[in-house]
């Protein structure tokens, strides 16, 4: 723990280096539950800037920190997932350093923070300029290939800007069609149906009894959720099961031949 906010920056900077040397040598891992996309890359943007945390100075924000989280907050507007750049670990970092006057002490937080805030951004200017098809693997994106140079030296351009949803604008593709589905994707974010549905498992094992039953019950679930049946229907038979399909391809628009 560091009491003294003049003191912190000189701390998270040891700590963002042990924290890069442990992921290096674990495939990106900080820890159990958290890893870093773009690990190689990471280290060397903190190598150039002397493992100087980025984010935050003398615990507080900087401005560009809350740009970004802005940016995620918004990224379907973008054709982009906010899951992407781990935003539930982004957010509850953010939550824990803002509200816990203990853990605001605590030098290990604000570098997990910090890596992972560059980390997240190097993935949103990867997508961006690549687009989020292209493989994600540390070989095509080490720091050594040239799309990986790319992404290091944007990412210090970014970081020495004031305007950072600017300079990501900047980025995007300068395609007409590109802009012409962007300006499109409001319209279709305001109306998509976010809701998360069962998966049905298939084929399913059709000797097997015990398989072929919970395959009726994995249906049966999906079928309410999208309330082709009601909470009390018990799909017994082919009809009934056949009907309740015919009323899911009505609702979805295709054909209805159950």
């Amino acid at each position: 723990m560091v009491s003294n906010p003049e003191k912190m920056d000189e701390q998270a900077s040891e700590t963002i280096k042990d924290l890069l040397d442990f992921a290096l040598q674990n495939q990106g891992k900080l820890d159990d539950s958290t890893h870093l996309k773009f690990a190689t890359l990471v280290n060397e943007f903190y190598i150039v800037n002397g493992y100087s945390n980025s984010w935050s100075k003398k615990e507080k924000w900087q401005s560009k920190a809350d740009s970004l989280f802005i940016f995620i907050d918004q990224a379907l507007l973008f054709g982009l997932f906010p899951k992407d750049y781990q935003s539930k670990k982004i957010h509850a970092l953010k939550k824990i350093l803002d509200t816990d006057s203990v853990q605001k002490m605590n030098a290990v937080l604000w570098s997990k923070a910090d890596v992972l805030f560059t980390d997240a951004t190097i993935g949103i200017l990867k997508d961006l300029k690549y687009g989020r098809l292209v493989n994600d693997s540390l070989n095509v994106f080490s720091d050594t290939s040239i799309k990986g140079k790319w992404l290091t030296s944007s990412l210090q351009s970014l970081m020495n800007q004031s305007e950072f949803i600017t300079f990501l604008n900047s980025v995007e593709p300068s395609q007409i069609g590109y802009h012409e589905l962007k300006n499109g994707i409001k319209k279709f974010v305001d109306s998509m149906d976010h809701k998360t549905y069962s998966y049905v498992t298939y084929p399913y094992k059709k000797n097997d009894a015990k398989d072929s039953v919970l395959f009726i019950k994995a249906l049966q679930k999906r079928l309410l959720e999208s309330k082709c049946i009601s909470n009390g229907d018990v799909l017994s038979d082919t009809l009934q099961i056949r009907i309740a399909i015919k009323k899911f391809q009505k609702i979805r628009g295709i054909k209805q031949d159950g």
